[in-house]
């Protein structure tokens, strides 16, 4: 077999084309076409005996200039063994467009199940007061009898702490009420109230009622 060493440490005329050139060197792509890198863009000693395949390149095809992509390793030609101007070419080479979106990827699996609740947290702080409610609710009653046909009142308190809301009569006589509302300070009760002179005379019995409750 005849030893490529010596021939290829000189540039020789027509070592690589275009394509070998781009499948040896990575990162070029299709930027640089075939044919554009030629023998001087490829510096003195940079292909060396170990980037090239066994027995694929003998001294009467390198004279030829008939060194192919497939004869040499991968790797074989590094940045390093290219000329400035190949530098200067693949740094200017254009940058395809982009490719269309691909389509969106499945769902991921569905998280894993749901933790222990947490410790229940401090009581908040009291709210505002309320509106004044209106609680225990009675009914307070009081009779006395009267006579004749003048102006009678009766009076009926209502128990401590709580005040009368409303208020009436009851009578086993017709009268005539003149009033009707709450009196010491809506803590009682009184009923104005005289018997129709029509009605006959004699003494007759009132019971004056009143709804109590405490208001806070």
């Amino acid at each position: 077999m005849n030893k490529p060493t010596a021939a290829l440490r000189s540039r020789t005329t027509a070592v690589l084309s275009g394509a070998l050139l781009l499948v040896a060197v990575g990162g070029v792509g299709g930027a640089v076409a075939a044919g554009q890198i030629g023998s001087r863009d490829i510096e003195d000693h940079s292909i060396r005996q170990v980037d090239l395949a066994r027995d694929s390149v003998t001294a009467r095809q390198v004279a030829k200039g008939a060194v192919r992509s497939s004869e040499l390793k991968d790797g074989g030609v590094r940045p390093g063994g290219l000329s400035a101007a190949v530098h200067e070419l693949i740094a200017t080479a254009v940058t395809g467009p982009a490719g269309p979106e691909g389509p969106e990827g499945p769902a991921g699996p569905a998280g894993g199940p749901v933790g222990p609740a947490g410790p229940e947290g401090p009581a908040g702080p009291a709210g505002p007061a309320g509106a004044a409610g209106v609680s225990g609710h009675q009914v307070v009653t009081k009779q006395q009898s009267f006579t004749g046909n003048g102006t009678q009142t009766l009076t009926v308190a209502c128990p401590a702490d709580k005040i009368a809301l409303a208020g009436g009569l009851r009578s086993d006589t017709p009268l005539l009420v003149t009033t009707s509302a709450p009196a010491a300070g809506a803590t009682s009760w009184t009923v104005g109230f005289a018997r129709n002179k029509t009605k006959g005379g004699g003494s007759y019995q009132v019971t004056v009622v009143a709804t109590c409750a405490t208001v806070s």
